[in-house]
């Protein structure tokens, strides 16, 4: 939905509907790097410019100490069950470490055209 800043795609763009496409979520990070202040691939997202406040990947990964380049582009949280996602008709919802990377795909796509399983 975001592919270069500041540029930003309007809600017709979502063809798979805007309660199966993701538009915000959690990112995986290492334990040991969260009070550092920003490390390339986990950096505040304030600060912008690199891969550190975008995500591309498609796992949802636990934050783990040393996990550092397991979650380099890839979704994930401290949280027990899993992660929070923001989708594109506003709402919210935890998606569980479980959830396949395929499905995790689906979500991450808003034009793919497949059909999304109940999660």
């Amino acid at each position: 939905m975001f592919p270069d800043r500041p540029t930003c795609r309007n809600m017709a763009y979502i063809t798979d509907g805007a309660s199966n496409t993701i538009l915000v979520g959690e990112k995986a990070m290492d334990v040991g790097l969260y009070a550092t202040g920003s490390w390339y691939w986990d950096e505040p997202f304030f600060l912008g410019g690199s891969g550190g406040t975008a995500r591309w990947g498609k796992k949802l990964l636990r934050d783990t100490r040393g996990g550092a380049l397991a979650a380099r582009g890839n979704w994930g949280s401290a949280h027990d069950g899993g992660a929070q996602f923001l989708f594109a008709d506003a709402s919210t919802r935890l998606i569980s470490y479980g959830t396949s990377s395929d499905l995790m795909l689906i979500l991450l796509t808003p034009q793919g055209g497949e059909t999304v399983p109940d999660f």
